[in-house]
C-alpha cells in the first residue's frame, strides 16, 4: 500500500509538472526557443488568483478567469517585449531577453506584494481518506483541472483554425508563411496560451507552497528538465516525462532521501541527452 500512496503522490505532483511544462514545450514548437520567464508567470498566475481572493473578494471562479485573461496578456507582452525585436535576428538575444525579463518581473512582485510569503486558501479544505491513502480535495482537484486543461488544450490545436495555425507553424515557418498564415498573431497566441497554462500551474502550487516572488523558479527548473526528457516541442513527451520526472522525485524521496532527487533529475536528463539528444519522444530535426 506505500508504492499506491507513493503512486498517487506522483500523479498529483506530476499534474503540476504537466502544466507548468506543456507551456513551454509549446513555445518551444514555435519560437524554437526557450522562455526564461515561464517560472515569473507561474508566480503570476499565483499572485493574481492570490490577490483577486484575498483583495478584492472574488470566488474562486471569477479569481481563476481573472487569472487566465491577465495571463494572456502578459504573454502577448512578453512576445512584444522579447520575441518581436530580436526574432529572425539573434536567437540568443531572445534568450537573454527572457532571462532578463524574469529578473524585472520578480523585483516587480517583490515591490508590489512584499517580499512576505503570501498563503493562498484551497478551493477546498478537506481530507479525503480511504484505507491508508490519504489526499486533499485540493490535490484530487489539481488531477481533474490539469486533465480538463490537457484536453481542452487538445481540442484547440487539433479542431479550431487557431490550433491548426500553431500547428503549422510549428512543424514548418516557411511552409506557414507561404500557405497565407500570419506568423505573427501565432507567435503572439502561443505565448498568450503558454503564459495561461503557467497561470494555472501557479494557481494549483499556491495553495500547496507560499506564495512568494521567486515561487516559480523551482518549477521553471523542473521544466527545463522535462521539455529535454520528453522531447522538445513533442506535448506529448512532456506529459509523460512530467509524470516520470514526479515518479522519481517521489520514489528516491521516500528510498534514498530527498535530497538526491535533484541530482537523480540531473543524471537522467544529462543520459538522455548523450544516447537521445532529441529527448524520449522528440524528432531529430525540424523544418524552420
Amino acid at each position: 500500500m506505500d508504492l499506491l500512496y507513493l503512486i498517487l503522490r506522483a500523479f498529483i505532483q506530476g499534474s503540476i509538472y504537466a502544466l507548468a511544462s506543456i507551456g513551454l514545450s509549446l513555445q518551444w514548437g514555435v519560437l524554437r526557443n526557450l522562455n526564461f520567464s515561464h517560472g515569473a508567470a507561474i508566480t503570476f498566475g499565483a499572485y493574481i488568483v492570490w490577490f483577486s481572493l484575498e483583495s478584492l473578494g472574488f470566488t474562486y471562479l471569477f479569481a481563476f478567469i481573472a487569472m487566465l485573461l491577465a495571463s494572456f496578456v502578459l504573454g502577448i507582452a512578453i512576445e512584444w517585449l522579447t520575441v518581436k525585436p530580436f526574432f529572425a535576428k539573434n536567437d540568443t538575444n531572445i534568450f537573454i531577453a527572457t532571462v532578463a525579463l524574469s529578473s524585472i518581473m520578480a523585483q516587480v512582485y517583490h515591490i508590489v506584494f512584499g517580499g512576505r510569503q503570501k498563503f493562498m486558501r484551497p478551493l477546498v479544505d478537506q481530507l479525503i481518506k480511504i484505507g491508508p491513502l490519504q489526499a486533499t480535495v485540493q490535490e484530487l482537484l489539481t488531477i481533474l483541472i490539469t486533465a480538463f486543461t490537457l484536453v481542452v488544450l487538445w481540442f484547440i490545436l487539433q479542431r479550431t483554425k487557431t490550433g491548426r495555425s500553431i500547428r503549422a507553424v510549428s512543424q514548418d515557418q516557411v511552409g506557414a508563411i507561404l500557405s497565407g498564415i500570419n506568423t505573427r498573431r501565432v507567435y503572439s497566441t502561443t505565448l498568450g496560451v503558454a503564459t495561461m497554462l503557467a497561470g494555472i500551474a501557479g494557481m494549483l502550487l499556491g495553495p500547496i507552497y507560499f506564495v512568494s516572488p521567486h515561487m516559480g523558479e523551482s518549477p521553471m527548473v523542473k521544466a527545463f528538465i522535462i521539455v529535454i526528457l520528453g522531447g522538445l516541442g513533442s506535448l506529448k513527451g512532456t506529459v509523460i516525462a512530467a509524470f516520470i520526472v514526479a515518479m522519481v522525485e517521489v520514489l528516491v524521496g521516500r528510498y534514498i532521501g530527498v535530497t538526491w532527487a535533484p541530482m537523480m533529475l540531473f543524471i537522467i536528463m544529462i543520459m538522455i541527452l548523450i544516447f537521445r539528444p532529441q529527448g524520449l519522444f522528440g524528432v531529430s530535426n525540424r523544418k524552420a
